[in-house]
């Protein structure tokens, strides 16, 4: 594959800083030289990803994911190593060359682009569509909705027609051919014949924060079931981090987004002049609609249907962006179920009253807590007091605790000395959901992650623990290169026992000696995702029983060790594999030699 020039790429890592660029996507907390946070490519709940800016890599303790800033984003947006790079370019100012594509790159690269015009021209389609003679129904429902033009134009609601060919015809016109069309989703090929998806719907096209068509959203006008269509998923379209709304939202001047749960709850916000309103597409709002939402703002206000199951998608999501340290709100709109309701019934005044007024989400969830116990016998009541102490316990900061049991206690005329009491008390011996004696937070210098974790990437492979141990090696090198000239004499690339490890030390042990040592620049040579994350396992292996790098001479001694037994593992495999007698006897004097051998740093 056909890449930028080392030189360009190497700047783009230098002027792109790996925790500002992370730091956009995932919470992160400084530790030490080190910043970590929950890992967004697996679920998590105590943090095990790490952000180390000395080695400009990421790396996940959980589930060994990790890299380089492009591999970050890579990963993350799902673009090409050579997307990453222009978008991390663009993101820093700088000039890219020109650059030549190889067959499969423009291939890839063709068929978003197609993709990408198909949508553009099935949105005009559609738009046109709503405004001819066809489009009147459609029309009339919108404006019965109470949408004005500008609302309409500025979301692009379109109408598909009742042929259910319009659009395939007008699509083939264009030059489009059936095996990309059927890529797009947006045409359905059966026996009998090939159809629109849609038809006989008023169109909503589904937007990327670059303002371009990737999907649609499709309502009936009658009672056909489903209510709601989507199109499929596609090369440039991922439902689970996708937000509807939020290409126009993240341009509010409003510092928090509103949380709603459908097209027209947002369009019915934005139309009554609440610009900031987005939705998650389908039934769950998920980490990745976060993800999204964190980098615009630390700030949400749910605003989901005043429905027990809008109540339940508010108790759902708030754990979820609870996670990734947003502060969260919750919109009351009883006597009315959704946004659109409640304003054209009380106005946009009142709703933003309602914003004003709303309640903090955990004080939203002891009331969701409250509902569900009728206080008619003292059983119940217990049982109520009980559960809102375990919740108050989840606050493991004192002082934070402390704020909302006097929150609770006024909310819901609770005696606070009491409560005070019986809290203190259940904290002798509370353990949280995912405690274990294995599970308890190591904080050092360079990272968090937990006992259970830390095992998990330390333990013995299918072959006695060499590959861990020659990790451990990497690591400590890559940490401390100042001990290279000591433990070259003893250690070469050609003792490693795989092949992309032999390849690693290579150019890292050539890096210490012309005194460039870039780690950074070591993982952007792996395009691979599976290399990839191996590689930044290299550099993330402790020594055994300590996050921590030994000193002295326990430094000494687990170098020793470290070393004899990477070497002793490429003799034992030589002399199993011999059938001739000098070669084997020379090959036991070697292992006598490394048995007796010792390194003094």
């Amino acid at each position: 594959m056909s890449f930028y020039p080392e030189e360009i790429i190497d700047e783009v890592i230098e002027e792109n800083d790996i925790v500002s660029v992370i730091g956009s996507y995932v919470s992160l907390k400084k530790a030490g030289s080190s910043y970590v946070g929950l890992c967004p490519f697996h679920n998590e709940k105590t943090p095990s990803f790490i952000v180390t800016p000395s080695k400009r890599m990421f790396y996940c303790f959980g589930c060994h994911v990790g890299g380089s800033v492009i591999t970050f984003i890579q990963k993350y947006e799902e673009k090409s190593f050579p997307e990453a790079v222009e978008m991390l370019g663009k993101r820093a100012g700088i000039k890219l060359p020109e650059r030549n594509f190889t067959k499969e790159e423009q291939k890839a690269l063709g068929e978003r682009s197609k993709l990408l015009e198909i949508y553009k021209a099935a949105a005009m389609y559609y738009y046109k569509k709503l405004r001819s003679p066809e489009g009147t129904k459609g029309m009339d429902y919108l404006k019965r909705r109470g949408l004005n033009e500008e609302t309409m134009r500025k979301f692009g609601l379109g109408y598909a027609g009742n042929s259910g060919k319009g659009l395939y015809e007008a699509l083939k016109a264009s030059g489009y051919d059936d095996e990309i069309l059927k890529k797009s989703g947006l045409i359905t090929y059966k026996e009998k014949g090939t159809y629109d998806k849609f038809w006989n719907r008023v169109m909503f096209p589904i937007m990327d924060v670059n303002n371009r068509v990737i999907a649609f959203g499709g309502r009936v006008l009658d009672d056909t079931l489903p209510k709601y269509l989507n199109s499929p998923e596609t090369k440039i379209f991922i439902k689970s981090k996708t937000l509807y709304g939020l290409n126009v939202a993240r341009h509010s001047k409003q510092n928090y987004l509103l949380i709603c749960e459908g097209y027209m709850d947002v369009i019915a916000l934005h139309n009554a002049g609440f610009t900031n309103a987005v939705a998650a597409l389908g039934t769950a709002f998920g980490e990745r609609n976060a993800a999204a939402i964190k980098k615009e703002t630390d700030n949400v206000i749910l605003t989901f249907d005043s429905d027990l199951a809008g109540q339940d998608a508010a108790l759902r999501a708030i754990p979820i962006l609870k996670k990734q340290g947003f502060k969260i709100k919750v919109l009351d709109m009883t006597p009315y179920k959704d946004p659109d309701e409640f304003i054209k019934n009380l106005g946009k005044e009142a709703y933003q009253k309602r914003i004003d007024d709303a309640c903090d989400s955990f004080i939203f969830r002891v009331k969701m807590q409250r509902k569900g116990h009728k206080f008619d016998t003292p059983t119940d009541q217990v049982d109520f007091y009980n559960e809102i102490t375990t919740m108050l316990l989840e606050f493991r900061d004192e002082l934070e605790r402390n704020v909302y049991i006097e929150a609770v206690c006024d909310e819901f005329n609770i005696d606070k000395e009491l409560l005070y009491k019986k809290v203190k008390e259940r904290a002798k011996t509370y353990k949280p959901e995912d405690y274990s004696e294995e599970n308890e937070e190591i904080l050092n210098e360079s990272a968090i992650i937990t006992k259970q974790q830390y095992n998990r990437s330390v333990r013995p492979d299918g072959e006695g623990g060499i590959k861990k141990t020659q990790r451990m090696f990497f690591t400590w090198i890559s940490d401390q290169p100042e001990y290279y000239d000591v433990v070259k004499k003893y250690i070469s690339p050609k003792d490693f026992s795989e092949k992309l490890y032999e390849t690693v030390a290579n150019i890292l042990f050539k890096q210490i000696e012309e005194k460039h040592l870039n780690t950074s620049k070591i993982l952007t040579m792996f395009t691979d995702e599976e290399d990839a994350g191996e590689v930044a396992q290299l550099f993330n292996t402790p020594f055994d029983n300590s996050l921590k790098t030994p000193t002295g001479k326990e430094l000494e001694k687990a170098v020793n060790e470290v070393v004899k037994k990477i070497k002793m593992y490429k003799i034992e495999n030589l002399i199993n594999n011999t059938n001739d007698a000098k070669e084997l006897q020379e090959l036991l004097n070697q292992e006598i030699e490394i048995k007796k051998m010792q390194i003094h740093l």
